[in-house]
């Protein structure tokens, strides 16, 4: 009879599958390692495609933005053109003002 205090406590494995060889439990243990290896991989692949995708996204606002400020301001109706000019000649007119004040408090 085995000494009760050398006796090895079993694992779960063998407590609940007593039967099992030696074989079939590391292949149990190998193929639970590979499905976390896996796991792992999957979400680090997520997180890749989601920066990927944030790029893209990011890229695509870009040039959205430069081709709306190369293609400039369309409008439907006459009045809003006028409005648009209106307002375009008066920024026009105020940049040789700020330019001169701001050279006069030696920030340009």
């Amino acid at each position: 009879m085995a000494n009760p205090s050398t006796t090895a406590k079993p694992d779960l494995a063998s407590a609940m599958y007593p039967a099992l060889s030696r074989e079939a439990k590391a292949r149990d243990a190998q193929q639970a390692r590979w499905q976390a290896e896996q796991k792992a991989r999957n979400r680090q692949l997520a997180d890749r495609i989601g920066a990927v995708t944030e790029q893209i996204r990011r890229e695509k606002r870009e040039r959205a933005l430069q081709r709306a400020l190369e293609d400039g301001v369309t409008v439907c109706r006459d009045m809003d053109c006028e409005i648009i000019r209106s307002l375009f000649v008066a920024t026009r007119d105020q940049v040789k003002p700020l330019a001169a004040t701001l050279e006069l408090d030696g920030l340009e």
